[in-house]
């Protein structure tokens, strides 16, 4: 057993460390910090997709299943969009499920500026990155897929907002410790 502060070989020659007794190895601390960050995506995007849904169904008197639809639509194509009001569950799967895929995605992205933030200031800093991926999901990817630009609307913007936010507060409300380089600690 190596004392604290003492060479240690990690199982390959090859890879010769420092360790202190009660660190963690870096992979390990990688992994969780990736795992953090998977999470917060999904927490996010799930907020995100209900607030839509909801605030959509009151300020438009849409049916909560047209996000689902619309989102959906981008997997499935113009099938998804013929009855925007129905209750669909492969659609709803669908949407639900490119939702959260992108919403991890974007997670892993925003990590390491969170990383860098105050637990205070991550949510912040969030909700602008929120506001940034609404622009680029709704004024750039509308080539792509043109239904998309019907969500154009002050509510999609705010959901966007609130995405990014959650991302800030759920990536740090995670986390069991802080991280070493981060601001915050």
């Amino acid at each position: 057993m190596a004392r604290a502060g003492t060479p240690r070989f990690n199982g390959c020659m090859s890879e010769l460390t420092l360790h202190h007794r009660n660190d963690p190895p870096r992979r390990v601390r990688h992994r969780a910090h990736t795992v953090v960050a998977l999470a917060a995506g999904v927490v996010s995007g799930i907020g995100f997709l209900a607030i839509l849904s909801v605030m959509s169904s009151i300020a438009y008197g849409d049916s909560v299943w047209v996000p689902f639809h619309r989102i959906a639509a981008m997997v499935m194509g113009p099938v998804a969009l013929e009855d925007l009001d129905a209750l669909q569950g492969r659609i709803v799967f669908a949407g639900l499920a490119v939702t959260i895929g992108l919403s991890a995605l974007y997670g892993l992205a925003f990590s390491p500026i969170a990383r860098a933030l105050s637990p205070e200031t991550a949510p912040w800093i969030g909700a602008i990155g929120g506001v940034i991926l609404y622009s680029v999901n709704f004024h750039g990817f509308t080539e792509l897929f043109p239904w998309m630009a019907e969500m154009r609307e002050p509510v999609t913007l705010f959901s966007h907002a609130v995405f990014g936010g959650l991302l800030g507060a759920c990536y740090w409300a995670l986390r069991e410790e802080p991280l070493e380089g981060s601001l915050a600690g």
